[in-house]
């Protein structure tokens, strides 16, 4: 019969929970050196920071604004047709100097020229109209005067009349009945004249309204065939400015039609130029007109001057135009990408330092200073600053050494 030996089980659990405990041990112990370590590569890092010593300097302290845009003619013209047409011939190329008076392009319209055939027709229509009723109402005119005077001479003889015959009734040669009878042809000869002269009047008026009548469809003709004339001289379009034809509609070739309001093309001055820039949002209320630039144009220096700052933001830059005073050089042309340096501040004879990295604008700067290998609190005002430097107002001197990132140690010490 097979008998099972017992085992000792309180052995076993004797040599697992010595061995289990010693292991944990061991992670935890080496958890701590690993941390130790770290710690220890992390401090001299820290300490390992080097002091930066300058001296401050005595010199310029400029503060400018950096924008990049284009360069553009400061005056430009566009080419608009006037009318509708058909372009049948293109006279003038992109780069080619023009007047004024400078045909660009011609085009053609049947209608137009019959317009205007017709608005001639018609103002010399007004012209005969105008040129009838003056002869006839200088007619009507002298016929009404020559009344008026006949009626006065008429009035005339019967007073000459009337006082003989009233003198013979005085001595009763004639009757008193021939009297009265000449007393009424006096007073109807009076009113003959009367009526004479109102109708003079009357017709005067008349004059003038009908005279001022006809002109006005004499002046309408002659507006009509003028604005006629203009339009069929809009067929050829002209350059309207002394310059250089900057730009012409690529689209544009014989046999195109062209619609009224249509813009061919640009007419530039290069005489004249400008820099239309873009600077940050930030930095734009600083920027005010009459302000000196420095602009790049491709490697040569050009001088100009800020005439404009746009009031709107747009994608958080803000659009500065600029005035080119000085002689462009030869690499400047329309559309030509630019660098600005705008001149914002400008400090003669300053005293000059990099700029601290905890300086805030508008609070008062701390500097260490060192005096006879002593570290000194200083507390100073700042004029101006930059993004790279800091113009000094007062508590430092020009012969005083700054010290910047001092090392804790140094500090306490």
């Amino acid at each position: 019969m097979n008998m099972e030996i017992p085992q000792d089980r309180s052995f076993r659990k004797k040599i697992m929970l010595p061995l289990a405990v010693g292991l944990i041990g061991g992670l935890i112990l080496f958890a701590g050196w690993l941390t130790f370590d770290a710690l220890g590569q992390s401090i001299p890092a820290v300490q390992a920071t080097k002091e930066v010593v300058v001296q401050a300097r005595r010199g310029t302290f400029v503060k400018s604004v950096v924008g990049y845009g284009r360069l553009v003619p400061r005056h430009r013209r566009s080419l608009v047709s006037r009318v509708d047409g058909s372009v049948v011939e293109i006279l003038i190329r992109p780069g080619m100097p023009v007047k004024a008076d400078t045909p660009v392009i011609r085009l053609v319209n049947p209608r137009l020229q019959r317009n205007y055939d017709d608005a001639v027709l018609q103002l010399k229509e007004a012209q005969a109209n105008f040129t009838k009723l003056e002869a006839d109402l200088t007619d009507e005119k002298l016929q009404l005067e020559n009344e008026k005077r006949l009626a006065s001479a008429y009035l005339k003889t019967q007073q000459v009349e009337f006082e003989a015959t009233k003198k013979l009734a005085e001595r009763h040669i004639v009757s008193q009945i021939e009297l009265e009878k000449k007393r009424s042809t006096l007073e109807q000869a009076a009113l003959r004249l009367q009526l004479a002269r109102q109708r003079l009047q009357t017709f005067k008026k008349l004059f003038r309204a009908r005279i001022h009548a006809e002109k006005l469809r004499l002046e309408r003709a002659e507006r009509l065939q003028r604005l006629a004339k203009e339009d069929l001289d809009s067929l050829i379009i002209r350059a309207g400015m002394n310059g250089v034809l900057q730009t012409l509609d690529p689209g544009l070739e014989l046999g195109s039609w062209v619609a009224q309001g249509k813009s061919i093309g640009v007419v530039a001055d290069l005489s004249h130029w400008q820099a239309e820039v873009m600077v940050s949002a930030t930095e734009a209320p600083e920027i005010r007109p009459g302000m000196p630039v420095e602009l790049d144009v491709k490697g040569h220096l050009a001088r100009g001057e800020v005439f404009r700052v746009a009031p709107q933001v747009v994608r958080n830059q803000v659009q500065v135009d600029i005035m080119v005073t000085s002689q462009l050089p030869d690499t400047g042309r329309a559309d030509v990408e630019v660098g600005a340096r705008i001149q914002i501040q400008k400090l003669e004879n300053a005293l000059i330092l990099p700029r601290p990295s905890n300086f805030k604008p508008g609070e008062r700067l701390t500097l260490w200073v060192r005096n006879n290998e002593q570290l000194v609190r200083r507390d100073v005002r700042v004029l101006a600053w930059s993004s790279k430097e800091i113009a000094i107002g007062s508590g430092l001197t020009e012969s005083e050494v700054v010290v910047f990132n001092v090392p804790l140690q140094s500090i306490e010490s």
